[in-house]
């Protein structure tokens, strides 16, 4: 039977209006019936520092205008899941959570894994500069977007690998990483399901360590750039010829 006091607490970099998938995913575990979002944890993401690819940075702001990606939905299916600050650490341990779940771009770093009985849970759907998690595959001729659920504990060094899942590639970063985004969603709540009914996590094989996505050089960008626009003239001519 599940654990009808299992607390998942969410840690996110903009707590007041998250993206819709993220409202979406503590609807979906408030729904579950036997789990419960305990508490909410604003996390500043980590600063751009300024070699960051700008262009890249322009090229996905122009993605977002043209209806490529998401925006931000107001937190309105959960008004009353408290708010805690991320050192507060005293205020952190009263909730006294199973699960952390760190969504803010930082994949679980600054956060102690001692205050979670399970860990800290992230993916590598997110990071730190928005668009980065969907030009990845992109850039490394990937067949699909693979989406990876990890997890920091006092039991490893080094962050482990729960889970993985998969979506159909898309050739445009803003979409693909909108994608991999929503499949997150099924991804985590499957998981945490899985750990409040009592049940492991099912082992994946291999060596899987976590690399934080990486910003892309100009070089990079330029050759996504020239990829993405081809693609376009060329789905535009097979619908106009």
């Amino acid at each position: 039977m599940t654990n009808p006091s299992f607390r998942v607490v969410l840690v996110l970099s903009d707590p007041d209006t998250p993206p819709g998938w993220i409202v979406r995913l503590i609807e979906r575990i408030e729904e579950s019936g036997g789990m419960e979002v305990s508490a909410i944890v604003g996390a500043v993401s980590a600063r751009r520092r300024q070699k960051d690819n700008f262009l890249f940075r322009l090229l996905y702001r122009l993605e977002l205008a043209a209806g490529a990606g998401t925006v931000s939905s107001p937190i309105g299916a959960a008004p009353d899941i408290p708010r805690i600050g991320l050192n507060d650490d005293e205020a952190l341990e009263l909730v006294e959570p199973d699960v952390i779940v760190d969504l803010s771009g930082n994949h679980g770093v600054g956060i102690s894994t001692a205050v979670a009985r399970h860990g800290v849970w992230f993916t590598d759907a997110t990071g730190n500069v928005p668009g980065i998690a969907g030009l990845r595959p992109l850039l490394e001729g990937r067949p699909v977007s693979a989406i990876n659920l990890f997890r920091r504990s006092q039991a490893f060094a080094m962050a482990d690998l729960i889970a993985t899942a998969t979506v159909n590639i898309k050739f445009i970063a803003a979409r693909n990483e909108v994608f991999l985004e929503e499949k997150s969603v099924t991804l985590i709540l499957r998981e945490l399901k899985r750990l409040a009914l009592g049940m492991p996590s099912k082992k994946q094989s291999g060596t899987d360590l976590f690399v934080a996505p990486h910003v892309p050089t100009t070089i990079e960008t330029i050759g996504y750039f020239g990829r993405m626009s081809s693609e376009l003239m060329r789905r535009g001519w097979q619908k106009f010829a």
